[in-house]
Protein backbone atom coordinates (compact mmCIF):
# COMPACT_ATOMS: atom_id res chain seq x y z
CA UNK A 1 0.00 0.00 0.00
CA UNK A 2 1.65 3.23 -0.87
CA UNK A 3 1.47 6.52 1.26
CA UNK A 4 2.44 9.91 -0.31
CA UNK A 5 1.33 12.83 2.00
CA UNK A 6 -2.20 13.38 2.65
CA UNK A 7 -3.51 16.74 1.93
CA UNK A 8 -6.39 18.73 1.01
CA UNK A 9 -8.56 18.37 -1.84
CA UNK A 10 -6.76 19.85 -4.99
CA UNK A 11 -7.71 23.52 -5.38
CA UNK A 12 -11.49 24.19 -6.44
CA UNK A 13 -12.59 20.38 -5.66
CA UNK A 14 -15.67 20.43 -3.52
CA UNK A 15 -13.87 17.17 -0.76
CA UNK A 16 -14.82 17.44 2.49
CA UNK A 17 -12.36 15.06 3.42
CA UNK A 18 -8.57 14.58 2.97
CA UNK A 19 -7.86 11.95 0.31
CA UNK A 20 -4.70 9.86 1.13
CA UNK A 21 -2.28 8.06 -0.37
CA UNK A 22 -3.04 4.89 -0.09
CA UNK A 23 -4.43 2.08 -2.02
CA UNK A 24 -5.67 -1.39 -1.83
CA UNK A 25 -7.12 -3.83 -3.76
CA UNK A 26 -10.66 -3.71 -4.23
CA UNK A 27 -13.73 -4.94 -6.06
CA UNK A 28 -17.20 -2.84 -6.39
CA UNK A 29 -20.66 -4.29 -7.53
CA UNK A 30 -24.00 -2.66 -8.25
CA UNK A 31 -27.17 -3.83 -8.38
CA UNK A 32 -27.61 -3.96 -12.03
CA UNK A 33 -25.17 -6.89 -12.10
CA UNK A 34 -22.27 -5.83 -12.76
CA UNK A 35 -18.81 -6.68 -10.20
CA UNK A 36 -15.63 -5.08 -10.62
CA UNK A 37 -12.17 -5.99 -9.24
CA UNK A 38 -9.63 -3.16 -9.28
CA UNK A 39 -8.25 -1.33 -7.07
CA UNK A 40 -9.49 1.60 -4.78
CA UNK A 41 -6.92 4.51 -5.02
CA UNK A 42 -7.13 8.08 -2.95
CA UNK A 43 -8.93 6.49 -0.13
CA UNK A 44 -10.67 8.80 2.69
CA UNK A 45 -12.92 9.12 4.94
CA UNK A 46 -15.20 10.87 2.47
CA UNK A 47 -14.99 7.83 -0.53
CA UNK A 48 -12.41 7.04 -2.70
CA UNK A 49 -11.81 6.46 -6.59
CA UNK A 50 -12.30 2.99 -8.13
CA UNK A 51 -10.01 1.87 -11.24
CA UNK A 52 -11.41 -1.44 -12.84
CA UNK A 53 -9.13 -4.23 -14.08
CA UNK A 54 -11.53 -4.55 -17.10
CA UNK A 55 -10.07 -3.00 -20.16
CA UNK A 56 -13.28 -1.89 -21.08
CA UNK A 57 -15.82 -2.00 -17.81
CA UNK A 58 -19.74 -1.25 -17.56
CA UNK A 59 -19.88 2.70 -16.17
CA UNK A 60 -22.16 3.13 -13.57
CA UNK A 61 -24.46 6.36 -13.82
CA UNK A 62 -23.89 9.16 -10.82
CA UNK A 63 -25.91 8.39 -8.02
CA UNK A 64 -26.19 4.56 -8.69
CA UNK A 65 -25.75 2.51 -5.69
CA UNK A 66 -22.64 0.52 -4.98
CA UNK A 67 -20.98 -1.61 -2.75
CA UNK A 68 -17.45 -1.51 -2.45
CA UNK A 69 -15.21 -4.46 -0.72
CA UNK A 70 -11.67 -3.16 0.52
CA UNK A 71 -9.28 -6.09 0.28
CA UNK A 72 -6.10 -4.47 2.39
CA UNK A 73 -3.50 -6.35 3.35
CA UNK A 74 -2.75 -4.26 6.71
CA UNK A 75 -6.30 -4.76 7.58
CA UNK A 76 -7.58 -7.84 9.56
CA UNK A 77 -10.30 -8.48 6.83
CA UNK A 78 -12.34 -7.40 4.43
CA UNK A 79 -14.08 -3.74 4.35
CA UNK A 80 -17.12 -2.79 3.05
CA UNK A 81 -18.79 0.02 2.27
CA UNK A 82 -22.12 0.76 0.81
CA UNK A 83 -21.59 4.11 -1.36
CA UNK A 84 -23.02 6.16 -4.37
CA UNK A 85 -21.39 6.88 -7.22
CA UNK A 86 -20.09 10.27 -7.52
CA UNK A 87 -19.11 10.46 -11.19
CA UNK A 88 -17.69 7.65 -13.68
CA UNK A 89 -15.63 7.01 -16.67
CA UNK A 90 -14.16 3.71 -18.43
CA UNK A 91 -10.68 5.59 -16.50
CA UNK A 92 -12.32 5.20 -13.21
CA UNK A 93 -15.31 5.41 -10.51
CA UNK A 94 -15.54 8.47 -8.15
CA UNK A 95 -17.54 6.83 -4.96
CA UNK A 96 -19.20 8.16 -1.91
CA UNK A 97 -19.18 6.22 1.00
CA UNK A 98 -22.87 5.89 2.47
CA UNK A 99 -22.16 3.22 5.42
CA UNK A 100 -19.98 0.53 6.64
CA UNK A 101 -20.86 -2.17 9.58
CA UNK A 102 -18.86 -1.42 13.03
CA UNK A 103 -16.26 -3.78 12.49
CA UNK A 104 -15.70 -2.01 8.92
CA UNK A 105 -15.76 1.07 10.15
CA UNK A 106 -12.82 -0.17 12.97
CA UNK A 107 -10.41 -1.75 10.59
CA UNK A 108 -10.86 1.29 8.42
CA UNK A 109 -10.28 3.72 10.78
CA UNK A 110 -7.19 1.81 11.87
CA UNK A 111 -5.98 1.40 7.88
CA UNK A 112 -6.43 5.21 7.82
CA UNK A 113 -5.28 6.81 10.17
CA UNK A 114 -2.03 4.25 10.86
CA UNK A 115 -1.60 3.91 7.02
CA UNK A 116 -1.25 7.89 6.54
CA UNK A 117 1.68 10.04 7.10
CA UNK A 118 -0.95 12.84 8.59
CA UNK A 119 -2.37 10.59 10.93
CA UNK A 120 -3.43 13.43 13.72
CA UNK A 121 -5.16 15.86 11.10
CA UNK A 122 -7.20 12.39 9.64
CA UNK A 123 -8.06 11.56 13.96
CA UNK A 124 -9.59 15.35 13.86
CA UNK A 125 -11.33 14.92 10.74
CA UNK A 126 -13.18 11.64 11.34
CA UNK A 127 -14.39 13.09 14.87
CA UNK A 128 -15.67 16.22 13.66
CA UNK A 129 -17.22 15.66 10.05
CA UNK A 130 -17.62 11.55 9.40
CA UNK A 131 -19.82 11.48 6.66
CA UNK A 132 -20.73 7.83 6.43
CA UNK A 133 -23.00 5.76 9.06
CA UNK A 134 -21.44 2.95 10.99
CA UNK A 135 -24.97 0.80 10.49
CA UNK A 136 -25.66 -2.94 10.66
CA UNK A 137 -27.94 -5.11 8.66
CA UNK A 138 -31.35 -3.13 8.14
CA UNK A 139 -29.48 0.01 8.33
CA UNK A 140 -27.03 -0.79 5.52
CA UNK A 141 -29.71 -1.62 3.34
CA UNK A 142 -30.91 1.59 4.42
CA UNK A 143 -27.96 3.56 3.61
CA UNK A 144 -28.70 3.08 -0.48
CA UNK A 145 -32.46 3.84 -0.11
Amino acid sequence: METPPAGGPPQGERRRHTRTGLSAPARLAGPAGWDLPGTANAIGFGGAFFVPEAADPPVPAAGEAAILTLHAPEADGPIVFTCRVAHASPEGIGLKFLATDPAGFERFADLIVLGAEDSGHLVEELRVSPTFAVATGEGLRRALD
